[in-house]
């Protein structure tokens, strides 16, 4: 079965008007709660999202191609399951349970423009894990373009002195 998907832009407004006309109370929730994250409107960051990358970049990449990459990571992994021993009613039976776990994280980026991807899996995440990455990244930058990272919320694992990372922090909100 196929689904279509459509996305438009709706206002703050708009999103207002429709939380009040529905009769789901969670899905007008949901809208009021969008609308008050989003000042501008559901297409906010698309309308600044030039004017902050313009005004971002340093001189020696002015005039040269930009590329945006779109950054996110994951932590993937297992933990022992729930120990469950039968025993009669009224006793607490010893239950010996694996507490170790394992895990991993994906670093992975994509420039949705050229249709191409980086990825590593690393033990970690800290400021190296964040350093190989963005090196892995740099490799998939077209010969002379300079690169935009758009990152979550989670924070910059960068240093303020890297040499590979300006971070410079904006937030639309």
């Amino acid at each position: 079965m196929a689904v279509a998907i459509t996305r438009r832009d709706v206002s703050v407004g708009d999103l207002r008007r429709e939380a009040g006309r529905t009769r789901d109370a969670r899905a007008a929730r949901r809208m009021l709660a969008i609308a008050e994250e989003r000042p501008g409107g559901a297409g906010a960051f698309q309308r600044e999202f030039a004017g902050l990358v313009a005004a971002s970049l340093p001189a020696a990449a002015q005039g040269k191609p930009i590329e945006v990459w779109f950054m996110d990571e994951a932590r993937v992994g297992q933990q022992g399951t729930l120990t469950r021993v039968w025993a009669p009613r009224g006793t607490r039976p010893r239950a010996l349970r694996d507490h170790r776990y394992t895990s991993v994280h994906l670093f992975g980026a994509v420039c949705p423009e050229r249709g191409i991807g980086a990825a590593v899996v690393l033990p970690h995440v800290n400021v190296d894990a964040m350093t190989i990455h963005l090196a892995e990244i740099s490799r998939n930058v077209t010969e002379g373009a300079h690169a935009v990272l758009v990152l979550d919320q989670a924070g910059c694992m960068c240093p303020r002195t890297s040499a590979c990372c300006r971070c410079r922090p904006t937030h639309l909100n």
